[in-house]
């Protein structure tokens, strides 16, 4: 496994910074690469979801202290505005006449597993 971080040190600055440039943005916070079996196997799958599950958790906290509370999805892919695959989950957040969104994206075994900002 081969797991990245570029993870901003403040995230709502940088939130911040995303909505002043508009709609459009999307930034990869985390990158989970997944190599050879033992990587995919639905232990290690899950495992990792938690993993990011939990910054993601983190993160939507921070950013609602600033934004106000988002809206959360309760099904894979439920806001179809975000431009990824295999979402879930996700929040959003209305500012300025644009969303806001952090997400975790994970299509399938053979692609990365990543959390995103960015707006739309």
């Amino acid at each position: 496994m081969n797991d990245e971080i570029s993870m901003p040190n403040d995230i709502v600055e940088f939130a911040e910074e995303l909505t002043n440039g508009g709609p459009g943005a999307l930034e990869i916070i985390k990158i989970q690469e997944f190599e050879g079996d033992e990587d995919t196997n639905d232990d290690a799958l899950e495992r990792k979801h938690r993993e990011f599950e939990a910054v993601h958790q983190s993160l939507v906290e921070e950013l609602s202290s600033r934004f106000g509370a988002p809206n959360v999805s309760k099904v894979e892919d439920e806001f179809e505005t975000i431009p990824l695959c295999g979402v879930y989950p996700a929040a959003t957040w209305e500012v300025e006449g644009m969303e806001l969104f952090l997400a975790i994206s994970h299509e399938d075994r053979e692609t990365p597993m990543l959390l995103a900002i960015g707006t739309t």
